[in-house]
């Protein structure tokens, strides 16, 4: 599991001119403008999904849960649907977290 940029950019950190000042850098933004953005477009589900996470007050920290628990729970149930019938008990599912990326290559309103 690899995070989007935005994960690791702080509020302080956003800046809405960075792709014309920096071109091929992509966008600074960080998951509260997500977050905003998706709250605009009344995207119940992933309102519902982040809702879950509502005792964690950085925003960042919230989506990096809800984003590991999806990719996990998805990534799982893949793994248990491909593996049913093979007889073959020594597989195992292995999940890791891996870092943030560095580039936002889409802006926030992508």
């Amino acid at each position: 599991m690899n995070y989007p940029a935005y994960i690791g950019v702080s509020e302080s950190d956003v800046q809405q001119d960075f792709a014309e000042k920096n071109p091929g850098l992509g966008y600074r933004y960080s998951a509260k403008d997500v977050v905003s953005r998706d709250h605009e477009r009344d995207c119940q589900a992933f309102q519902k999904i982040l809702g879950s996470y509502g005792h964690v007050e950085d925003i960042n920290l919230r989506m990096k849960h809800a984003m590991t628990d999806l990719a996990f729970n998805m990534s799982r149930k893949v793994w248990e649907e491909s593996v049913v019938g093979t007889g073959n008990k020594e597989v195992k599912f292995m999940f890791a977290i891996g870092g943030i990326n560095s580039v936002n290559p889409f802006s926030e309103s992508a």
